[in-house]
Protein backbone atom coordinates (compact mmCIF):
# COMPACT_ATOMS: atom_id res chain seq x y z
CA UNK A 1 0.00 0.00 0.00
CA UNK A 2 1.28 3.90 -0.91
CA UNK A 3 2.14 5.49 2.21
CA UNK A 4 0.41 9.16 1.40
CA UNK A 5 3.14 11.04 3.68
CA UNK A 6 6.07 9.62 1.56
CA UNK A 7 4.78 11.58 -1.35
CA UNK A 8 3.34 14.29 0.67
CA UNK A 9 7.45 14.71 1.26
CA UNK A 10 8.44 14.59 -2.14
CA UNK A 11 5.91 17.01 -3.15
CA UNK A 12 7.20 19.47 -0.50
CA UNK A 13 10.47 18.48 -1.34
CA UNK A 14 10.15 19.09 -4.86
CA UNK A 15 7.67 22.50 -4.99
CA UNK A 16 10.96 23.95 -2.78
CA UNK A 17 13.33 22.49 -5.36
CA UNK A 18 11.12 24.64 -8.05
CA UNK A 19 10.41 27.66 -5.98
CA UNK A 20 14.25 27.92 -5.62
CA UNK A 21 14.92 27.27 -9.14
CA UNK A 22 12.48 30.19 -10.18
CA UNK A 23 13.64 32.61 -7.53
CA UNK A 24 17.25 31.96 -8.97
CA UNK A 25 16.47 32.01 -12.89
CA UNK A 26 13.83 35.67 -11.28
CA UNK A 27 17.18 36.88 -9.39
CA UNK A 28 19.54 36.16 -12.69
CA UNK A 29 17.34 38.18 -15.41
CA UNK A 30 16.98 40.93 -12.49
CA UNK A 31 20.73 41.08 -12.23
CA UNK A 32 21.00 40.91 -16.37
CA UNK A 33 18.67 43.73 -16.64
CA UNK A 34 20.82 45.94 -14.39
CA UNK A 35 19.01 49.28 -12.72
CA UNK A 36 19.22 51.80 -15.66
CA UNK A 37 17.19 49.08 -17.48
CA UNK A 38 13.35 48.86 -16.51
CA UNK A 39 11.26 45.85 -16.99
CA UNK A 40 9.17 48.02 -19.41
CA UNK A 41 12.41 47.99 -21.53
CA UNK A 42 13.00 44.08 -21.46
CA UNK A 43 9.04 43.89 -22.52
CA UNK A 44 10.04 45.95 -25.30
CA UNK A 45 13.07 43.94 -26.20
CA UNK A 46 10.67 40.58 -26.30
CA UNK A 47 8.61 42.37 -28.30
CA UNK A 48 11.43 43.08 -30.78
CA UNK A 49 12.40 39.60 -30.84
CA UNK A 50 9.11 38.22 -31.69
CA UNK A 51 7.66 36.48 -28.28
CA UNK A 52 6.00 39.83 -26.29
CA UNK A 53 6.25 39.52 -22.54
CA UNK A 54 4.24 41.73 -20.66
CA UNK A 55 5.78 44.42 -18.44
CA UNK A 56 3.66 43.20 -15.67
CA UNK A 57 5.19 39.42 -16.34
CA UNK A 58 8.25 40.34 -15.88
CA UNK A 59 8.23 42.63 -12.93
CA UNK A 60 5.59 40.14 -11.32
CA UNK A 61 8.45 37.12 -12.47
CA UNK A 62 11.25 39.17 -10.65
CA UNK A 63 9.08 39.78 -7.55
CA UNK A 64 8.25 36.31 -7.05
CA UNK A 65 4.57 36.78 -7.70
CA UNK A 66 4.85 35.11 -11.28
CA UNK A 67 5.69 31.56 -9.92
CA UNK A 68 6.34 29.78 -13.46
CA UNK A 69 8.50 30.74 -16.30
CA UNK A 70 8.21 28.46 -19.71
CA UNK A 71 10.89 27.57 -21.67
CA UNK A 72 9.88 29.56 -24.59
CA UNK A 73 9.83 32.72 -22.10
CA UNK A 74 13.10 31.80 -20.44
CA UNK A 75 14.45 31.43 -24.22
CA UNK A 76 13.43 35.02 -25.22
CA UNK A 77 14.52 36.40 -22.36
CA UNK A 78 17.85 35.77 -22.46
CA UNK A 79 18.07 36.86 -26.27
CA UNK A 80 16.51 40.30 -24.70
CA UNK A 81 19.25 40.09 -22.73
CA UNK A 82 21.99 39.04 -24.63
CA UNK A 83 23.01 36.11 -22.66
CA UNK A 84 22.47 32.72 -22.56
CA UNK A 85 19.93 30.91 -21.10
CA UNK A 86 22.34 28.84 -18.88
CA UNK A 87 23.22 31.92 -17.52
CA UNK A 88 19.89 32.69 -16.14
CA UNK A 89 19.15 28.86 -15.05
CA UNK A 90 22.75 28.33 -13.08
CA UNK A 91 23.90 32.00 -12.63
CA UNK A 92 27.11 33.02 -10.26
CA UNK A 93 29.23 30.72 -12.81
CA UNK A 94 31.85 29.31 -12.36
CA UNK A 95 31.48 28.00 -8.66
CA UNK A 96 28.25 28.92 -6.89
CA UNK A 97 26.12 26.73 -5.16
CA UNK A 98 22.98 25.07 -6.67
CA UNK A 99 20.47 22.16 -6.39
CA UNK A 100 20.76 21.09 -10.05
CA UNK A 101 17.60 18.98 -10.00
CA UNK A 102 16.25 17.60 -6.78
CA UNK A 103 19.05 16.72 -3.91
CA UNK A 104 21.65 16.94 -5.97
CA UNK A 105 23.66 19.59 -4.83
CA UNK A 106 26.91 21.16 -7.36
CA UNK A 107 28.54 24.24 -8.67
CA UNK A 108 26.66 25.86 -11.05
CA UNK A 109 29.83 24.91 -13.92
CA UNK A 110 28.88 20.97 -13.05
CA UNK A 111 24.91 22.06 -13.44
CA UNK A 112 26.03 23.84 -17.18
CA UNK A 113 27.85 21.02 -17.96
CA UNK A 114 25.20 18.27 -17.58
CA UNK A 115 22.67 21.00 -18.93
CA UNK A 116 24.61 20.88 -22.51
CA UNK A 117 25.67 17.40 -22.38
CA UNK A 118 29.04 17.90 -21.61
CA UNK A 119 29.22 16.40 -17.99
CA UNK A 120 28.21 12.95 -17.07
CA UNK A 121 25.14 12.22 -15.90
CA UNK A 122 23.07 13.34 -12.60
CA UNK A 123 21.51 10.32 -11.77
CA UNK A 124 24.37 7.70 -12.68
CA UNK A 125 27.50 9.18 -13.24
CA UNK A 126 30.10 6.39 -13.60
CA UNK A 127 27.64 4.59 -15.88
CA UNK A 128 28.58 4.98 -19.98
CA UNK A 129 27.72 7.71 -21.44
CA UNK A 130 23.96 7.96 -22.64
CA UNK A 131 22.67 8.03 -26.42
CA UNK A 132 22.23 11.30 -26.19
CA UNK A 133 25.66 12.34 -24.41
CA UNK A 134 27.57 10.93 -27.18
CA UNK A 135 25.38 12.54 -29.99
CA UNK A 136 26.53 15.49 -27.90
CA UNK A 137 29.75 14.57 -28.09
CA UNK A 138 30.23 13.78 -31.91
CA UNK A 139 28.45 17.38 -32.60
CA UNK A 140 30.64 19.16 -30.28
CA UNK A 141 34.38 16.92 -31.99
CA UNK A 142 32.69 17.51 -35.41
CA UNK A 143 32.32 21.65 -35.23
CA UNK A 144 35.72 21.39 -33.59
CA UNK A 145 36.97 19.56 -37.17
CA UNK A 146 35.16 21.47 -39.33
CA UNK A 147 36.69 24.59 -38.18
CA UNK A 148 40.57 22.86 -38.09
CA UNK A 149 39.20 21.45 -41.76
CA UNK A 150 39.05 25.27 -42.82
CA UNK A 151 42.19 26.39 -40.89
CA UNK A 152 44.09 23.69 -42.61
CA UNK A 153 42.83 24.99 -46.17
CA UNK A 154 43.49 28.00 -45.89
CA UNK A 155 46.83 27.21 -44.30
CA UNK A 156 47.37 24.92 -47.30
CA UNK A 157 46.61 27.79 -49.61
CA UNK A 158 48.68 30.46 -47.25
CA UNK A 159 52.19 27.80 -47.50
CA UNK A 160 51.75 26.25 -50.74
CA UNK A 161 55.29 26.93 -51.43
CA UNK A 162 56.99 24.84 -48.65
CA UNK A 163 56.00 21.25 -50.47
CA UNK A 164 56.71 19.34 -46.88
CA UNK A 165 54.41 21.45 -45.22
CA UNK A 166 52.05 21.43 -48.00
CA UNK A 167 52.07 17.41 -47.86
CA UNK A 168 52.26 17.77 -43.88
CA UNK A 169 48.95 20.10 -44.03
CA UNK A 170 47.35 17.56 -46.67
CA UNK A 171 47.71 14.78 -44.27
CA UNK A 172 46.36 16.06 -41.87
CA UNK A 173 43.36 17.47 -44.19
CA UNK A 174 42.56 13.74 -44.98
CA UNK A 175 42.81 12.62 -41.51
CA UNK A 176 40.47 14.97 -40.37
CA UNK A 177 37.99 14.93 -43.20
CA UNK A 178 37.92 10.86 -42.80
CA UNK A 179 37.57 11.22 -39.05
CA UNK A 180 34.20 13.80 -39.99
CA UNK A 181 32.88 11.15 -42.36
CA UNK A 182 32.98 8.65 -39.53
CA UNK A 183 31.25 11.35 -36.93
CA UNK A 184 28.30 11.84 -39.72
CA UNK A 185 27.66 8.37 -39.26
CA UNK A 186 27.35 8.06 -35.89
CA UNK A 187 25.74 11.30 -35.68
CA UNK A 188 23.30 10.19 -38.66
CA UNK A 189 22.53 6.83 -36.70
CA UNK A 190 21.98 8.72 -33.11
CA UNK A 191 19.00 10.56 -34.72
CA UNK A 192 20.60 13.76 -35.24
CA UNK A 193 20.75 15.73 -38.61
CA UNK A 194 23.79 17.15 -40.75
CA UNK A 195 23.39 19.63 -43.33
CA UNK A 196 26.30 20.60 -45.44
CA UNK A 197 24.40 21.93 -48.49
Amino acid sequence: MLNPHKYLIICVVMSQWDADLHARIAAAIKKHRGAGRSAQWLADKTAELGYPISRAQIANYESGRKKNLDIAELLILAAALDVPPMVLLYPDLPAGQVEIIPGRIGTSWVAYLWATGIGPSLTSPAAAPTAGERLIAAVRERSDLMAELAHLHVNAGLYGYDAALKASLESRRTEVAARISRLNAEIHEAGGVINDA
